[in-house]
């Protein structure tokens, strides 16, 4: 819930804005992670079974499963996705469709390749795609010599729970996996990789470092969006998206409840509480490697965000209540935080996003930060937004005391007067 905090000073020393505001200045660089086409594990549950067919004699296979489980827990440590191993199984790596079961078993894959995993589903009771079934593949040339390179199960794992490819060389979703990360046979996750899945699970708070470089390049470029729910005076619900990066969108699409998608961006919701994701894709080329090598047509379908925005709506799908929190992902290496506000007032409600260390205050506008009071948007309340705070932003050269605060009101006095704020992050 909100938080009371010091209200931004005028006194605005000159050279102290210049250096925070050269850092807080968008970073031209390459993308980060990609989502595969609309889907998630429900609940983040999986349980995955072992087939030992096709595996050499002599292999240590209590050594393989320890190595699936810790790159499961790579991910389970940033993200709240759950994996239990279930015991062994007869089932093929081909039916797993069929059997609902995710399967980590042996077959043969083109050299290099040393593995490769997807999910599938066979969910029909909603038009939602939650993930029921799966495999990892492992390479038979690589065998049990597997449990000596982690970083690529790591990886593997990460398209089975919904991400695709990263541009960022940095990252373990990076395209090509077995010799890039920055610290090989770790099962670290770099910044991006952690605010993907947090996107899609939901996340566990900031992550320790991993020994990224300091050079500024290596922290992505990225769609900024905020998913914005309005209402009118008959109580029909508008989404819409406003876009404050230089990244262009190519498409988005909706989910309402887990049951209902739309092209057509308006609804109504019901009684109670509500949940709809926003899927988006940039126009942003995907990576070359994906298109060099045809890697699973991963150009055509994968999106660079999720927007998931939880509402209570009271009789006749009124949003009822006033709420603004925050949500924080990545590293101090590559930082991202968003921002969720509801507010059951009527008329126009500004959104601010300020940055303050000492008595100097920033205000994060859809142009870029400034000195001047100004909101990053607006929506016409009751309304409820989901929106990037920061994303992949290299915090670790901020002065130390630097706040991040959000907040929104019909204006920065009305904000400072309701306390309708929360500080994100003291850095």
């Amino acid at each position: 819930m909100a938080q009371a905090g010091p209200r931004p000073a005028p006194h605005r020393p000159a050279c102290l804005l210049l250096l925070i505001a050269a850092m807080l200045l968008p970073i031209e660089a390459c993308a980060g992670v990609y989502l595969l086409s609309p889907g998630k594990w429900r609940d983040g549950k999986i349980a995955w079974r072992y087939n030992p067919a096709g595996l050499g004699p002599g292999a240590d296979e209590s050594a393989i499963l320890a190595t699936v489980q810790r790159a499961f827990d790579a991910w389970s440590a940033v993200c709240n996705i759950s994996a239990e191993y279930a015991g062994t199984t007869t089932t093929t790596l081909d039916q797993t469709s069929a059997k609902s079961e995710v399967v980590l078993g042996y077959t043969a894959l083109p050299y290099p390749q040393a593995a490769d995993a997807a999910p599938d589903s066979e969910d029909s009771a909603s038009s939602y795609t939650y993930f029921t079934s799966g495999k990892i593949r492992i390479s038979s040339s690589i065998g049990a010599n597997i449990q000596y390179n982690p970083d690529t199960l790591v990886h593997e794992i990460g398209h089975l729970l919904g991400l695709d490819h990263s541009d960022n060389p940095y990252s373990i979703m990076f395209a090509n996996p077995y010799n890039t990360v920055p610290s090989p046979g770790t099962y670290k996750l770099f910044g991006d990789d952690i605010t993907t899945c947090a996107n899609l699970y939901g996340g566990k708070g900031i992550q320790s470092d991993i020994g990224t470089p300091t050079s500024n390049s290596v922290v992505p470029a990225r769609l900024e969006i905020a998913a914005i729910i309005e209402q009118d005076a008959t109580g029909i619900q508008a989404l819409r998206l406003l876009n404050y990066s230089t990244v262009g969108i190519e498409y988005w699409n909706a989910y309402l409840n887990a049951n209902y998608a739309s092209n057509a961006k308006t609804f109504n919701a019901a009684q109670g509480n509500n949940a709809l994701e926003v899927w988006v894709k940039s126009d942003l080329p995907r990576y070359p490697y994906d298109l060099q090598h045809n890697i699973g047509g991963q150009t055509a379908r994968s999106h660079d965000l999720v927007r998931q925005l939880g509402f209570a709506a009271g009789t006749g799908g009124r949003i009822s209540g006033s709420r603004v929190d925050a949500t924080e992902s990545g590293t101090l290496a590559a930082y991202s935080a968003r921002g969720n506000i509801q507010t059951d007032a009527v008329g126009a409600q500004q959104v601010y996003v300020v940055a303050l260390y000492g008595n100097a205050a920033y205000f994060r506008t859809a142009k870029g930060w400034t000195t001047a009071v100004g909101s990053l948007f607006a929506l016409t309340a009751p309304g409820a937004v989901n929106f990037d705070i920061l994303r992949d932003f290299d915090a670790r050269s901020l002065p130390a005391g630097s706040s991040l605060y959000i907040g929104y009101g019909a204006s920065i006095d009305e904000m400072l007067a309701k306390q309708q704020f929360t500080r994100v992050h003291l850095f």
